[in-house]
């Protein structure tokens, strides 16, 4: 039997937490301690801008002690929390980077879960090329609404562990269905699972 739960590298958002504390807390006691301060204004909007980054590494740490991506008896599902993180670092928006954080922390869009599946007769192709795993079929959102993007498309260090076993595990669960009829379902409540156009 094949592991049916995959955890995200989490790594990068432990040393986010800890850098991020750590400036914050250097600010804080900056502003606390030494009363001479001319202009703390500039202080302080570089604390509330640290301190959000802190808050959005932690939330996105909060939310990978569940596994984003699991083998299904109905298929296979993963959970996309809030917008891609590292989609909001690139390029000349560096320097923005904070400013735009705390935005979408307070219009909330750092916070959504969302929930997406492919059916085991709708998987067209699971393809594994140069550190790429890309999963290609009718992807649903989790109340059986259709969607046109494809969110199956896992860089190498997307997960915890090797993303080859997350192929092998994904093969050897597509290709052997009794073995699938093992596992967990969908939702425990005995719904039938449709797809709404």
């Amino acid at each position: 039997m094949q592991r049916t739960k995959f955890y995200a590298r989490t790594w990068i958002l432990w040393a986010g937490c800890f850098l991020s504390g750590f400036f914050g807390g250097v600010i804080a006691l900056a502003l606390l301690l030494d009363s001479d301060i001319d202009n703390p204004i500039p202080l302080i909007i570089t604390f509330i801008c640290i301190l959000s980054v802190f808050i959005g590494f932690a939330f996105r740490l909060s939310t990978l002690q569940k596994p984003i991506f699991l083998i299904r008896k109905e298929g296979i599902e993963q959970r996309i929390i809030g917008v891609p993180f590292f989609s909001l670092i690139g390029g000349p928006a560096l320097a923005l980077f904070p400013f735009e954080l705390t935005w979408r922390l307070l219009t909330r869009k750092f916070f959504q879960v969302r929930v997406v599946r492919i059916r085991w007769d709708e998987i067209d192709t699971i393809v594994l090329r140069s550190g790429h795993l890309n999963i290609n079929g009718l992807v649903v959102e989790e109340d059986g609404t259709r969607i046109n993007e494809n969110p199956f498309d896992f860089k190498a260090d997307a997960f915890g562990v090797s993303i080859i076993k997350v192929e092998i595990a994904l093969q050897y669960y597509r290709n052997n269905i009794s073995d699938r009829e093992n596992l967990t379902s969908w939702n425990d409540t005995g719904e039938v699972f449709e797809i709404i156009e």
